[in-house]
């Protein structure tokens, strides 16, 4: 796949980047949005919902937030 091919300096100068093999903006969230709620549905005590349920929440597929994120 040229997707994998080698990304150098040159190449980005070039502007030779094989993009024709990536997913799109709108691709990537809808698989996010697939796989949280595959996650959601078959393993409910690994998700953490951040934020008020008035307002909307957001799913992180994580168990328990740790105190600082590097």
């Amino acid at each position: 796949m040229r997707v994998f091919e080698e990304i150098t300096r040159y190449k980005i100068i070039q502007g030779q980047l094989p993009l024709d093999g990536l997913y799109s903006v709108e691709e990537l969230e809808a698989l996010i949005a697939a796989y949280l709620a595959w996650k959601a549905a078959s393993e409910p005590d690994e998700i953490t919902l951040l934020g008020e349920r008035k307002e909307g929440q957001v799913v992180i597929p994580v168990k328990e937030l740790k105190p600082k994120y590097y």
